[in-house]
């Protein structure tokens, strides 16, 4: 009989040893999954912070309205209405920003800066003699034009506007003239109609590109389409029409 209490104690000391074994490896694992979650609650609000913290610090552009002006040159310039500057559309600093051209008056109207005031460079006398680039002409006639123009129409894209379908037009002369030698001369033998002249500026971009096969001429285009003997023949009609 005493030797069977014996080892009945030693069992119930054994289980209530083992009981709190257990209660502490529960306690153990609960207060590491405690742990763990809060520290991927604090990592999520410091990834929270700091996207946040990087949105604030993000610089904003201006928002840019387009306009054509008529003080000494005609030309097309970008106006920050909120920061009150006006930018050419086409110039830029060597550091890449836009180049400021001019501020708007207390009535909101365009005043360009005089030339020896625009960026601490003087222009050169043949920018001077042949006015901004994106007014450049080739002929001596280039202020006259057969029909009659709008100053809010007469605007010409820029090269970067190319630049954005450039990949579609090289795609479709791949497709056009794949028995060709290469790609360049693909591009070469693909004709290209843009109806609005402007300033001519449309097939220098283009020929820059590789696509020197370029119909735009000084021509009042809608006098031209009347006659269908007269409309020229090309693979693409390829323009950015006029507002009106």
């Amino acid at each position: 009989q005493p030797k069977r209490r014996s080892s009945d104690s030693s069992k119930r000391k054994k289980k209530r040893r083992q009981r709190r074994d257990d209660a502490t490896s529960s306690s153990t694992l609960e207060e590491e999954n405690r742990t763990g979650q809060k520290k991927k609650k604090k990592k999520k609000r410091n990834d929270d912070d700091g996207n946040e913290t990087q949105d604030l610090t993000r610089p904003t552009s201006p928002v840019l309205e387009g306009a054509m002006i008529s003080q000494d040159d005609e030309q097309f310039v970008l106006i920050d209405r909120v920061g009150r500057k006006v930018y050419s559309s086409m110039e830029r600093l060597e550091n890449g920003d836009r180049k400021q051209i001019g501020e708007l008056d207390d009535q909101g109207q365009v005043v360009v800066f005089k030339r020896e005031k625009d960026s601490g460079i003087a222009d050169s006398e043949e920018q001077t003699s042949n006015g901004p680039p994106d007014c450049k002409e080739s002929d001596p006639a280039s202020s006259l034009f057969p029909y009659e123009t709008d100053p809010d129409d007469h605007c010409e894209s820029p090269l970067e506007a190319y630049e954005d379908i450039l990949s579609l037009l090289q795609s479709y002369a791949r497709r056009k003239y794949r028995n060709t030698t290469s790609q360049a001369q693909a591009q070469k033998q693909l004709s290209l109609y843009d109806p609005y002249y402007c300033n001519g500026r449309v097939a220098e971009h283009l020929k820059s590109l590789g696509f020197p096969t370029v119909y735009n001429r000084k021509e009042d285009c809608y006098q031209v389409w009347k006659d269908v003997s007269r409309y020229p023949k090309c693979n693409l009609l390829i323009t950015n029409p006029p507002y009106s």
